[in-house]
């Protein structure tokens, strides 16, 4: 019987070990030749998951730095409370661990001393509060709306955070990270007593810089698992040294695609312990698999039967999903302004949807001028949920209406999220922090402007004023401050007060054509003034006759609380006075029905 570790309750980490006779050691063959997967089942609801897992070494790897062992793991994270039961699937056969267990579940040849063994778990319900993700439950798209929603208590999420550095687990504290820039070492100040460390305390520094994104209200972050031979040469979730992989490389010999099968299980250890801390502080995880330098890397490896994808990159998303899986805020971007195939990125996601049980959200990213090609032909693909634009605070408003309206008419409604600023907006020098700037300002009215048309939020890439871009090298989220205090302002107004997914773009009841306008006609009114905006507002409340509504201004810069206004009654065109100080700035007018909840 597996043995069973963390709290066995909703929505938390619960890993099981399976102790097998005898050892398996870093090798192709143990990650490619090898599969387990545990079926789960509550026998109170009826409740059906089943999880894949991964070889762990000696159990122990992230402190042990072990490269072989006996122990294979599987991580669940129950989505209710009761008994579950469990039984393993431990198999063997030539790559079978390319493929699924749903698609092939008798594939090779069983492996006696694990498979078939069972178990009950009894889950009991999360004592979590806050903003720890397990209080709420996985964050996952509410299905037939362009939103995402915690699967416990029901509420929606608008995400917003760090674009930078991409190559954020290019830490100094992780084992065999060639090139490791990042030691992130100005956070150790935000480390707190009782937060994880491993390998003898390691890790303090990149924890505090988890603390510290937190406390600052963002709840979101965006890096890649893969760099080797992309930009930064320096994350990889193999044994392999990333800074040797030429950049741009494709052509792989035999040999050297054996290197991408291998895993480094004491690294991949290390980083599951900063995900789930991410988890624990509120940090939703934009996961990206690769970047255009290196999303040709894995094509002309082996061929697998029925896809257009390889199975060392098989191979690869079930590892990551077997790894990081069970967390509750992470999202599967299969690529950063991605270069593949129309069939390779559904198929990707086809692959993604089958070895995920719980459904995380599948997303790409695109250069601005690809959109049209990469997104069209995903528009009837199920098990796509949409698009991690690439574009300019300019652009991103339209474009969230455009694809708003073409997922929904497709029958698969896409999440939207904006990932990266394209334009020279995006020029925000280091501990400049002048939400008053013209680039903060312009990025700032983008993302409120994304948010009323119906986006679900996005991540901040920067460069300096040299162009140079500050996805690399970055290493101290302070030098940005003023950029985090804005987005968590957005972010909390959304999440806090207004049912924005009930909502939509409504920018003809106001006279003004600069301003930005989501409704739900009758309840609640969100108006964005951009800077100059503020003086005077005329909300055409014509069809509301007989209604009182309450009026609240909020500071878009620095957030805090809904400020009153008094009051006004339906039935025509409303004139709103001034903002409460400072009204050549940008301002947020709320309006909200007297008996609306609040």
């Amino acid at each position: 019987m597996a043995t069973v570790t963390g709290e066995t309750k909703v929505w938390h980490k619960v890993t099981l070990d399976f102790e097998a006779p005898q050892d398996f050691s870093e090798d192709p063959s143990t990650f490619r030749d090898y599969r387990l997967d545990v079926t789960f089942t509550n026998s109170d609801t009826g409740e059906v998951l089943t999880i894949p897992g991964f070889f762990a070494a000696d159990g122990n790897a992230a402190n042990s730095n072990a490269t072989s062992g006996n122990i294979w793991s599987v991580n669940f994270n129950p989505p209710s409370e009761g008994n579950w039961t469990y039984t393993a699937s431990f198999r063997t056969g030539e790559d079978i661990a390319a493929t699924t267990f749903a698609d092939a579940p008798n594939a090779g040849t069983a492996v006696s001393f694990i498979d078939g063994e069972t178990g009950t778990i009894n889950v009991t319900a999360s004592d979590k509060t806050g903003d720890d993700f397990r209080a709420k439950g996985m964050i996952l798209q509410d299905e037939g709306t362009h939103y995402l929603q915690y699967q416990g208590d029901g509420d929606y999420f608008v995400r917003g955070g760090p674009g930078i550095p991409e190559n954020f687990l290019a830490n100094t504290d992780f084992d065999n990270t060639a090139n490791g820039r990042h030691d992130y070492s100005t956070h150790v100040s935000s480390f707190e007593a009782g937060d994880p460390t491993w390998d003898g305390g390691k890790g303090e520094a990149v924890i505090g810089a988890v603390n510290y994104l937190a406390d600052q209200g963002l709840n979101t972050i965006y890096l890649l698992t893969n760099t080797a031979g992309g930009d930064g040469q320096d994350v990889s979730p193999w044994t392999l040294d990333a800074s040797t992989v030429a950049k741009n490389d494709n052509g792989l010999t035999a040999a050297e695609l054996d290197q991408f099968s291998t895993y480094d299980v004491s690294k991949l250890s290390q980083w599951e312990i900063v995900f789930d801390h991410m988890d624990e502080k509120g940090i939703y995880k934009n996961l990206l698999l690769q970047e255009t330098e290196n999303d040709q890397l894995l094509n002309n490896g082996t061929n697998a039967s029925g896809t257009s994808l390889s199975v060392e990159r098989l191979v690869y998303m079930r590892e990551m999903v077997a790894r990081f899986g069970h967390n509750n805020g992470i999202q599967w971007n299969m690529g950063e302004e991605n270069t593949n195939t129309d069939q390779q990125r559904a198929d990707m996601a086809e692959y993604l949807k089958a070895v995920d049980a719980y459904d995380h959200l599948t997303v790409i990213h695109t250069f601005p001028r690809d959109h049209d090609e990469v997104y069209e032909p995903l528009l009837d693909e199920q098990d796509f949920d949409g698009p991690s634009f690439q574009t300019t605070a300019n652009q991103i408003r339209n474009l969230t209406e455009e694809w708003r309206d073409a997922s929904a008419e497709a029958g698969n409604p896409f999440v939207i999220s904006w990932d990266e600023d394209s334009s020279n907006n995006g020029i925000v020098d280091p501990y400049s922090n002048d939400p008053d700037s013209a680039n903060e300002q312009t990025l700032r009215d983008g993302f409120w402007g994304m948010l009323t048309a119906g986006g679900s939020g996005g991540n901040w890439y920067f460069k300096g004023s040299s162009g140079h871009s500050l996805d690399q090298n970055y290493d101290t989220f302070e030098a940005h401050e003023s950029v985090w205090t804005w987005t968590a302002a957005a972010t909390h107004f959304f999440n806090t007060y207004i049912p924005f997914w009930d909502m939509e773009q409504a920018d003809g009841l106001t006279s003004d054509g600069d301003d930005y306008v989501m409704a739900q006609e009758g309840q609640y009114y969100v108006i964005y003034l951009p800077y100059g905006e503020a003086g005077n507002v005329q909300l055409n409340l014509g069809d509301q006759g007989g209604e009182t509504f309450d009026v609240f201004w909020y500071n878009p810069r620095t957030g805090g609380d809904l400020i009153p206004a008094g009051q006004i009654e339906g039935g025509g065109v409303r004139q709103i006075g001034g903002a409460p100080s400072e009204t050549a700035k940008d301002w947020v007018l709320l309006v909200r029905n007297v008996d609306a909840p609040e």
